[in-house]
């Protein structure tokens, strides 16, 4: 079932309204710290993300929605753990929404030729979740660890250099 023009319209403008965002971001219009930026950057995408799988009547079957686990990985590096637990949570939540409105028939989302059963595609998008976050929190332990090797190395050196200047 094609969407009518005006959700078309409605899912470009958000886009827009992103990159916009992204661009007043760039330019540090708002004065915010990175992490808040980069929060603030993600939370736009999984909005257009929802406004685009529902706007055009796709629901779980979008392929806008396999952006949301390498999200989840990104915010646990770049912000931190817990603020990726929370997107995958909150991303877990559209995908159940976007789920249930299939359900109900409020999307006339169908699957493409030899598509998943919703309750399958629901299940691979809740693993992918779990896999970005996963993936997230070794990376941002892994980052951690190498960020303290780097300071212990920065401070026996900076020892070494006092002495040798002595």
């Amino acid at each position: 079932v094609a969407a009518p023009v005006w959700q078309g319209g409605l899912v470009s403008g958000c886009c827009a309204a992103l990159a916009l965002l992204g661009l007043l971001l760039y330019r540090n219009r708002f004065a915010l710290a990175r992490r808040s930026a980069v929060l603030l950057m993600t939370v736009g995408v999984v909005v257009a993300v929802a406004v685009g799988a529902a706007g055009l009547n796709l629901g779980v079957h979008s392929s806008s929605l396999g952006v949301l686990p390498l999200l989840v990985c990104i915010v646990s590096v770049l912000v931190s753990v817990r603020g990726a637990l929370w997107l995958a949570g909150g991303c877990g939540l559209l995908v159940a929404g976007l789920a249930l409105a299939e359900h109900a028939g409020l999307l006339s989302a169908v699957p493409g030729p030899g598509g998943l059963a919703l309750p399958w595609r629901v299940a691979a998008h809740v693993l992918l979740l779990t896999a970005g976050a996963a993936v997230g929190l070794i990376l941002s332990r892994a980052i951690d660890r190498a960020m303290a090797q780097m300071r212990s190395r920065e401070q026996r050196f900076a020892g070494l250099l006092a002495v040798a200047a002595d």
